[in-house]
């Protein structure tokens, strides 16, 4: 009936990973809003130098200042206070470790377990929706998905207007709703934002900024049908092949329908049905074959020097990729690309960041391959997709190393930035 604790207990104590998170929080927040530590701590009810033992690793704080020091900081009071008895429990436990010389103490180490315990299981019974982790724990490798990148915005291909209505409509294909057919099974908080790929065209660079920065992205789709994937494509630890054309073609093109992207009228000129000059003409013939450029076969994988992967797929096969990247708008963040070749890849790589375990082996993600069964009906194909790794069992330590000694110097590359790739493995880095 009672379950093991686990990593749960032996990873809370008074530096414990979620009170060390606590800990530069408040440093980070003062820090920000350019407040002294005894105004943010009078702010929250605290006395400063209770606040100050806290900061220096002397002390616990009492649930009501831990309540407070939540609502503050954005986080769930409700986690943060249940780990924080956790921690208070496993404190008292190893004092008393050795001092168990009579039946009182025996009783008193033996209460202070069934506390743990107790705490543990209604740790492990909030319900998975964003309380599990607060939203202090930084992102890290995909080993701790999706527990250590929260909060999340997901990001899904849309599907493309005829007439246009924005510029997005003319750059990418249509996705499919079969690409979310395991959405569910990730458990997301309940809070959740899913927001169009057509938000990267349409918002300013600077709203951008200010809606992305403070948060994880979770990318559901290829290049070739989500916009946000074509934005975080170059700083994937695994790539999609993507040739230099369509890089340039489709920067110029964006340019180009920049000053009427709030014009549908406007934009309807880029159709074959509607061109009037030469350039409207020239870009209706382009854009068909553009999108057709970022639908290439090969996903990029440097782990061994392996190359492209997926180059070649038949009927009944498919290749994806889930791979962490980096995040365009935040230097303390990252993003997550889960797409496939064809859509019932894309679908496989939900599921597989559905798996457990799934990334022991590859904590930076990688290509996989999937068969599909097109023997089953339609509506039960998705249902069969057991996704399975090409990518190498690898270590962090060796993805970098064989990306130091990746030759990416091929102009057909120059869809990959290694920089950045090292900038992503700096901010995992810093959060380990």
């Amino acid at each position: 009936m009672n379950e093991p604790v686990g990593q749960i207990i032996g990873d809370l104590s008074n530096d414990s990973p979620i009170l060390v998170e606590l800990r530069e929080k408040i440093k980070q927040w003062c820090r920000t809003h350019g407040q002294k530590q005894s105004t943010f701590a009078a702010n929250c009810g605290i006395d400063p130098a209770d606040l100050g033992h806290f900061l220096s690793s002397k002390a616990l704080l009492p649930p009501y200042a831990l309540a407070n020091l939540a609502t503050q900081l954005e986080m769930d009071p409700m986690c943060l206070l249940v780990q924080s008895e956790i921690s208070l429990c496993v404190r008292k436990l190893e004092e008393g470790a050795d001092q168990q010389t009579s039946e009182i103490s025996l009783n008193r180490h033996a209460g202070w377990k069934l506390a743990r315990d107790a705490y543990a299981a209604l740790l492990r019974s909030i319900p998975n929706d964003g309380q599990v982790a607060p939203h202090a724990v930084r992102p890290g490798t995909l080993v701790d998905w999706s527990k250590a990148f929260l909060p999340l915005v997901v990001f899904v291909g849309d599907r493309r207007e005829a007439p246009p209505k924005t510029p997005a409509d003319l750059l990418a294909a249509s996705a499919s709703m079969g690409d979310l057919y395991y959405l569910s099974r990730l458990s997301l908080p309940s809070d959740t934002e899913i927001r169009s790929d057509k938000t990267c065209v349409i918002t300013s660079p600077e709203s951008l900024r200010t809606l992305l920065e403070g948060k994880n992205l979770l990318v559901i789709g290829s290049p070739a049908a989500n916009l946000m994937a074509r934005a975080i494509n170059g700083g994937s630890c695994f790539s999609f092949h993507v040739t230099p054309d369509a890089l340039t073609q489709a920067y110029d093109f964006q340019k180009l329908l920049e000053p009427i992207r709030y014009l549908p009228g406007e934009l309807e000129r880029y159709t074959e049905s509607k061109c009037e000059t030469p350039i409207q003409k020239e870009w209706s013939r382009r854009r068909r074959h553009l999108i057709y450029m970022f639908a290439r076969s090969g996903i990029l994988d440097p782990v061994d020097y392996a190359g492209l992967r997926g180059t070649s797929t038949g009927p009944s096969s498919d290749y994806g990729v889930v791979s962490l990247c980096k995040h365009p708008w935040s230097d303390s963040h990252v993003a997550i690309m889960a797409a496939g070749l064809h859509g019932p890849a894309t679908a496989a790589a939900v599921k597989l960041l559905s798996k457990k375990d799934a990334f022991k082996n590859h904590p930076l993600g990688g290509v996989f391959r999937v068969n599909v069964p097109n023997e089953a009906p339609w509506e039960e194909r998705y249902h069969h997709l057991d996704p399975e790794w090409d990518t190498h069992e690898y270590s962090v330590e060796k993805y970098e190393a064989d990306v130091r000694g990746f030759h990416a110097q091929d102009p057909e590359m120059k869809f990959w930035n290694p920089q950045d790739v090292m900038a992503l493995l700096e901010v995992i880095r810093v959060n380990a």
